[in-house]
């Protein structure tokens, strides 16, 4: 079972986590080297999107980690 989680969590970091940090990072540059102009940068909608995505995944791997420290110290079941 724990491996199974480690899958999970692996593909998990790898298919969310990685690329929504690497685009919110290129949208603040973006924003960053954007002229300042009246109104909110176009980039804002996208960077919520990428920040709900971090917010939600990242607490979901920390707790996934957790559980399988439980499952492999102290071993439920066996």
């Amino acid at each position: 079972m724990s491996i199974v989680l480690y899958i999970v969590a692996l593909v998990a970091s790898r298919t969310v986590l990685g690329p929504s940090h690497r685009r919110l990072n290129e949208l603040l540059l973006e924003m960053e080297s954007a002229p300042a102009g009246a109104g909110p940068p176009p980039q804002l909608g996208e960077i919520a999107v990428a920040g709900k995505r971090l917010a939600t995944t990242g607490p979901l791997l920390h707790v996934t980690m957790v559980v399988i420290m439980v499952l492999m110290i102290w071993k439920p079941g066996a």
